[in-house]
């Protein structure tokens, strides 16, 4: 069978409603491939007749794929809200097309417009080297069976708010990891064994399928910390999508909070250095010692973040730590994490001893919220802990976060070939 072995940088014809296909045209070939997908493109809303408009510029669409190992049923599409302002939508793969369950609702242009261009600019992105020429070619057959299209219409966002990586925590606090072709989305496997688990189920309720009651994903912006961040990218953009194992997921997301408390005991001598003349040499020794406390800011960092849920997983982490130390007294949300990252790294035998499997799955997925929180919350004050003036992150920082980054993905292959 015949290949498309060489075309590259494919064009998009308009969709053929009556043959349900998108033709492409591929630079250099002597035919146009078809593309069979579903959607409609007019109907009927309130007894009035709708339709698409198909003439915008597909370039003012902007798709992202994500994977969410809660959230992927078909009617799980939702609008994505920035200050409350629709942007774009949420559209889950199953969603993407049109069948008999879409065919029962009024038809909404705006949805099918975002559908539309979604899949027109996802074809555009394709390479479709080694597609068969012969057989029919489908939509739902080039992209992973698991993917989340976040579609963005962009000139309704302002020009400030367009880095998308910013948005990546925000979307990650729902469960949607973002990824790129070259990964693979292996967070799936992360609840597959325990999904019915009563505990389980129930901390996803809480935590995950909320968004089903409002019809919206509020999205929040974490500044410039994300894109210009290498460890941080690294997670965004990899790592929380390709994690499927706990204890090597939590791994991963403790770096965040190591590069942090590196970055704080910095700053912290920094300050004492520029007093170092006003102080005796006993004060400035004392200062010295107190600073390189890792507990102790892990709980200034914990403490400065502000949610609804904190204290409920909060307690959730002091109740897993007291199944290990009955008297355990400790209050504060940093404390908690702290002692939860001793127990894995150090004494990971008493908890396999436990048998606690879904037990460790629930506390990383509320670990995780934390990460996500603590990134979210530092907003435009990122820059006071991360950034110099004019928020680009020093040329030392890019050289210590580049090093950082090397070596975890050293660890992360090694753990990945164990797990």
């Amino acid at each position: 069978m015949e290949s498309i072995t060489e075309y590259k940088a494919p064009l998009v014809l308009n969709y053929d409603e009556s043959q349900n296909v998108f033709l492409i045209n591929l630079p250099g070939a002597e035919f146009q491939l078809p593309v069979y997908c579903n959607i409609k493109l007019q109907g009927d809303k309130g007894g009035v007749q709708r339709s698409v408009n198909t003439s915008l510029d597909v370039n003012d669409y902007k798709v992202l794929k994500f994977v969410n190992p809660y959230l992927n049923a078909q009617n799980d599409t939702f609008k994505i809200k920035i200050n409350e302002k629709t942007v774009g939508y949420i559209i889950p793969l199953s969603a993407m097309e049109d069948d008999s369950y879409t065919h029962n609702f009024d038809f909404d242009e705006y949805l099918q417009a975002y559908k539309y261009y979604g899949i027109k600019s996802v074809l555009e992105e394709i390479d479709y080297k080694n597609i068969p020429k012969e057989g029919k070619v489908f939509f739902s057959n080039l992209v992973d069976k698991n993917t989340i299209f976040a579609v963005f219409y962009q000139p309704s966002i302002p020009v400030r708010e367009l880095n998308f990586n910013d948005f990546l925590p925000s979307f990650a606090l729902k469960g949607y990891y973002y990824f790129q072709n070259d990964v693979n989305p292996n967070i799936i496997s992360l609840i597959e064994e325990y999904r019915n688990d009563g505990s389980l189920v129930s901390l996803i309720d809480s935590k995950f399928y909320t968004i089903r009651g409002n019809g919206s994903l509020n999205i929040h912006k974490a500044n410039k910390f994300v894109e210009n961040n290498p460890l941080i990218n690294l997670l965004y953009n990899k790592l929380l999508a390709e994690s499927g194992n706990p204890l090597h997921r939590f791994l991963i997301l403790y770096q965040v909070i190591e590069y942090l408390v590196d970055k704080k005991i910095k700053e912290d001598i920094d300050q004492i250095l520029s007093e170092k003349e006003s102080l005796t040499n006993f004060k400035f020794v004392q200062k010295i010692n107190e600073i390189n406390n890792t507990r102790s800011i892990i709980n200034k960092l914990f403490a400065e973040v502000k949610f609804d849920e904190k204290s409920e997983i909060t307690s959730a982490l002091r109740d897993f730590l007291q199944t290990f130390e009955h008297d355990y007294k400790h209050q504060e949300t940093g404390d908690c994490f702290y002692d939860i990252r001793n127990l894995l790294f150090h004494d990971y035998k008493s908890v396999l001893q436990k048998n606690m499997n879904i037990e460790i799955v629930s506390l990383v997925i509320q670990c995780e919220i934390l990460i996500h929180q603590v990134l979210i919350s530092m907003g435009t004050d990122v820059k006071d802990l991360i950034f110099d003036e004019d928020l680009n992150v020093t040329l030392i920082e890019k050289n210590y976060s580049t090093k950082v980054v090397s070596v975890l993905e050293k660890i992360v292959s090694y753990l990945s070939r164990l797990f």
